[in-house]
């Protein structure tokens, strides 16, 4: 099941390569959003902008919860780890 999780609004502050990447990046992780596509200057700094994204989303997967192991099943010991679930051939 797929749902959609509402992270809210972001201002991203950087050099435009900087904001690029980041915009690439939360892409790359199933992020959405609004934005007008505009750089805003910064005061103090010609090479730092600002750029805000509005109503960020991204995919949520739900998962179903792992179950209680059953106490009428063999439970793994400590050594099925490091045998794969083999027993020695001293063991019974």
């Amino acid at each position: 099941m797929s749902e959609s999780l509402q992270l809210g609004s972001l201002r991203v502050i950087g050099t435009k390569t900087e904001i690029t990447n980041t915009l690439a990046f939360l892409r790359t992780k199933g992020c959405v959003w609004n934005s007008k596509e505009k750089y805003h200057a910064q005061r103090g700094d010609a090479n730092k902008f600002a750029y805000y994204l509005n109503n960020v989303r991204t995919s949520l997967v739900i998962t179903s919860a792992p179950t209680a192991p059953n106490p009428n099943e063999p439970q793994p010991k400590p050594y099925d780890a490091v045998l794969g679930g083999k027993k020695r051939a001293n063991q019974t």
